[in-house]
């Protein structure tokens, strides 16, 4: 499945980033920037928030992270490595 970002999913709030409630604050200030250089790209910014209900979620969090948990992708690949990051699309959301 692909996940596709368009500045008119951004605008209907179909589309905002998700930090858990657990994820560390560096984690978070770093979602804060990626929404900035979504809207350099796209001319809209999509919120950071800690839960959502939109359509389109954009997941991000460490391996730990109970959201990242919920959402059923394997991170033991990546689990207690160093600046490592995993890119899947799960259901309708962007897990990173």
């Amino acid at each position: 499945m692909d996940y596709i970002i368009s500045s008119a999913g951004i605008r209907n709030k179909e589309i905002e980033i998700v930090c858990g409630k657990d994820t560390p604050r560096g984690v978070f200030k770093i979602a804060k920037k990626v929404a900035g250089d979504i809207r350099a790209v796209f001319g809209a910014e999509p919120s950071v928030v800690n839960s959502s209900k939109c359509r389109s979620p954009i997941l991000v969090g460490l391996a730990g992270d109970r959201l990242i948990k919920d959402t059923g992708v394997d991170t033991s690949d990546i689990s207690g490595k160093r600046e490592v990051y995993k890119i899947e699309v799960k259901d309708s959301a962007l897990v990173i």
